[in-house]
């Protein structure tokens, strides 16, 4: 898993502007582990640049790639130690709250099954997929894509 949830606790301090990640009758602990379990999944899926730093890892990052010349890394904190991305770990705790406050979204859910289009008599409802608020090929949310799609080896 990337983070954890006292990096995401943190992380929303100062994000969640809403407070239902922390807040009064926010997430309990079991509900965010889950959550940011699920949205590591989801971030694991995707085509990164490079690959794993070490083989026997079990997530994506941290990863390194050789440009030609050497190998790189994405991310080396002052010490030297190779590390996962801020930006990774920073989608991974967004991805994990909308995973969250989305659950019992109806048209979120209609849409992450591909449905745009609902008529029921004479009534009708088209969503125009290019304002998802999420990616509809990845699953991930807007907000967490535009965080990760730097590090991605093709954009979806």
């Amino acid at each position: 898993m990337y983070g954890s949830i006292v990096l995401a606790d943190a992380f929303f301090e100062d994000y969640d502007f809403e407070g239902t990640w922390n807040g009064t009758g926010g997430y309990t602990d079991v509900q965010k582990e889950k959550a940011l379990e699920k949205a590591t999944m989801q971030i694991d899926r995707l085509k990164f640049l490079g690959e794993k730093y070490d083989y026997d890892q079990n997530n994506q990052y941290p990863r390194a790639y050789n440009d030609g010349q050497r190998t790189r890394y994405f991310d080396i904190d002052t010490d030297g130690n190779i590390e996962t991305p801020e930006n990774i770990l920073h989608a991974t705790y967004i991805q994990a709250k909308w995973l969250l406050d989305t659950k019992d979204n109806a048209t979120i859910q209609a849409l992450m099954f591909g449905i745009t289009s609902i008529s029921v008599c004479k009534t009708s409802q088209t969503i125009d997929s290019s304002l998802m608020p999420f990616n509809p090929k990845t699953g991930i949310c807007s907000e967490a894509y535009e965080l990760i799609k730097p590090y991605m080896m093709w954009s979806y």
